[in-house]
C-alpha cells in the first residue's frame, strides 16, 4: 500500500464518513436537492443523524440499510417517520426502495460489494 500524507487522509475519512458532513455530504445533498436519500451503513448511527438534520430540513426522507446496525433502539425510536432503517443487505434493500436521487455509501468496505451495489444503482436508474 502507498503511504503518503493523502492516503493516510483518505483511509481517516473513509473509517468516519460523518466528518464529510459540512464539506462533501452536505452539500452534495444541497446542490441536487435529495428528496428521497438511502444511506448504507447505519453503523452506530452518528452520520444517521446527521442526514436526518437534512431531512428534516427540506422534507426529505431517508432510508437507511444495515444487516446489523450499531445503534440502540431507543435511539432509532427517536429519529420518526423521516426514516426507515432496512435491516437488509444493501440490494435487497434497494431493490424494495421505489425511488431515490441520493445514495450515500458507507457499508461494506471490499470492492466486490461495492461494485454489485454501483451497479445495481445504474441498472434500477437506468430503467
Amino acid at each position: 500500500m502507498i503511504s503518503s500524507p493523502c492516503t493516510k487522509r483518505i483511509r481517516c475519512y473513509a473509517r468516519s464518513v460523518y466528518r464529510l458532513w459540512e464539506h462533501l455530504i452536505r452539500p452534495i445533498l444541497e446542490a441536487n436537492t435529495s428528496r428521497i436519500i438511502v444511506e448504507i451503513g447505519t453503523d452506530n448511527g452518528r452520520h444517521t443523524e446527521k442526514i436526518l438534520t437534512y431531512c428534516i430540513a427540506h422534507d426529505a426522507t431517508l432510508h437507511t440499510v444495515d444487516m446489523e446496525p450499531r445503534v440502540s433502539e431507543e435511539k432509532i425510536a427517536t429519529w420518526g417517520n423521516r426514516v426507515t432503517l432496512h435491516r437488509t443487505t444493501s440490494t435487497e434493500a434497494l431493490d424494495t426502495i421505489d425511488r431515490y436521487d441520493t445514495v450515500i455509501i458507507d457499508g461494506d468496505h471490499n470492492v466486490e460489494t461495492l461494485l454489485s451495489e454501483l451497479r445495481f444503482i445504474q441498472q434500477k436508474t437506468a430503467a
